[in-house]
């Protein structure tokens, strides 16, 4: 994704056609709990994530607080605090790999593993 506006666009089509299905199929042990909407989208927080991983900081949280809070509140502007985000990331864990399981495409039948070997330091014998 070159542009934020198309990588939230795929996200926010995606979850609206999966969070309908996930809220359908959650079980329930009988307990009432209420279902508390968030300021910030299930989309945005996916939205989020990956941009992390395009952007390739060190830190989470310094990509979090200096980056997406400095140059991206006017695209989010409903941010959260970095500690109520990194609760509430794990929310998106399952619609993430729901997506990259959908967008990975038909497996071709046949995959390729790299025997080289790893030099180790200090490789000793157990006798």
């Amino acid at each position: 994704m070159s542009n934020l506006t198309e990588l939230y666009c795929l996200m926010d089509e995606f979850c609206k056609a999966f969070e309908p299905q996930l809220n359908a199929t959650l079980l329930a042990n009988g307990q009432r709990k209420r279902i508390r909407t968030c300021r910030l989208s299930l989309a945005e927080m996916m939205s989020i994530v990956v941009l992390f991983h395009q952007v390739r900081p060190r830190q989470f949280k310094w990509f979090y607080l200096h980056y997406i809070q400095s140059h991206c509140r006017h695209d989010f502007p409903h941010l959260l605090s970095y500690n109520r985000f990194v609760d509430l990331m794990p929310r998106c864990i399952l619609a993430l790999s729901a997506l990259l399981h959908t967008l990975r495409g038909k497996s071709v039948g046949f995959a390729i593993a790299d025997s080289t070997s790893i030099a180790v330091c200090d490789n000793r014998v157990l006798r």
